[in-house]
């Protein structure tokens, strides 16, 4: 029996936040999610 695999890797990177709201604001509501840099994850599939 023979199989094929294939393997892929991808980022995902997101930001939460409300631009009328302070960062201090956006920071206690979404914590790390609301960072100016992104807040990311990679995946293996």
């Amino acid at each position: 029996m023979i199989y094929l695999t294939r393997r892929e890797r991808f980022c995902a990177a997101h930001r939460m936040f409300r631009p009328e709201w302070t960062d201090e604001i956006n920071s206690s509501v979404f914590g790390k999610c609301s960072n100016p840099m992104w807040h990311g994850h990679n995946y293996v599939l």
